[in-house]
């Protein structure tokens, strides 16, 4: 009688809690999170700034403009060595805007006098970020000018537009490398309906910031949707 009690007493308890737990839907392969392609990894998020420098060659047109009106036009050496520094904003993915500043030397192809060039450039940046490895053209306008001494070219400033394209890598999220090329298009020697066609080969190295919280190392895998419970699978199947 006793034990008949006891037995009633602990099936009472069981019904009042509820039963045992129901056990744990055996989880599939699917619904086990996934690492990101190494390809898709530190491409580029809107809201990111570049910061970086670059170094490459200026090769200058024969007719060029890059000397005072007062002394004459002289031919410049070419290609000269090239560097500056850049800055980037990417308010989208896929478009930004950017300015930087070059440096170039050079001498007079005849008598060897030395010159320097400068450019302050502005440009809109299209870009495909599927990638760390991206695509991009850009085009632009800014100024262009040469300090030199009066017995080379005498310093003069004038406008000119520029266009080209290239490739990003972005190594780490936070260090991305470039290489480009670009078509310069300025006056030439005061002539009328001649321009000059100056060419850059340009080599940058870039931090990037900005990426927040959309980059971290929990973002480095996909954490799929979860697969629907068998009774929502039957519900939907009838309503069909």
């Amino acid at each position: 009688m006793t034990a008949a009690l006891g037995f009633a007493a602990i099936a009472i308890a069981t019904a009042a809690l509820g039963g045992a737990p129901a056990p744990a839907p055996p989880t599939s392969a699917a619904d086990e999170p996934t690492p990101v392609r190494w390809i898709e990894q530190a491409k580029p998020v809107r809201g990111m700034w570049e910061l970086g420098t670059f170094a490459g060659a200026f090769i200058t047109a024969r007719p060029h403009d890059f000397y005072d009106p007062s002394l004459g036009y002289r031919r410049l050496r070419r290609p000269g060595p090239e560097a500056g520094l850049r800055a980037a904003y990417y308010p989208l993915a896929m478009l930004g805007v950017e300015g930087e500043f070059a440096a170039i030397w050079t001498v007079a192809k005849y008598g060897g006098q030395p010159a320097f060039l400068y450019g302050l450039r502005l440009h809109a940046i299209a870009q495909l970020p599927m990638y760390r490895i991206t695509p991009f053209i850009l085009g632009g306008y800014g100024l262009g000018g040469i300090r030199s001494n009066r017995d080379a070219l005498g310093n003069d400033l004038d406008p000119i537009g520029h266009y080209g394209g290239g490739v990003k890598f972005f190594a780490t999220p936070r260090l991305a490398l470039r290489i480009e090329g670009r078509h310069l298009i300025g006056p030439a020697a005061k002539q009328r309906r001649v321009v000059a066609n100056h060419g850059e080969v340009l080599f940058g190295i870039s931090l990037t910031f900005g990426r927040g919280s959309r980059w971290t190392p929990e973002a480095a895998t996909r954490t799929p949707r979860p697969s629907p419970s068998p009774s929502k699978r039957r519900a939907s199947g009838r309503r069909r």
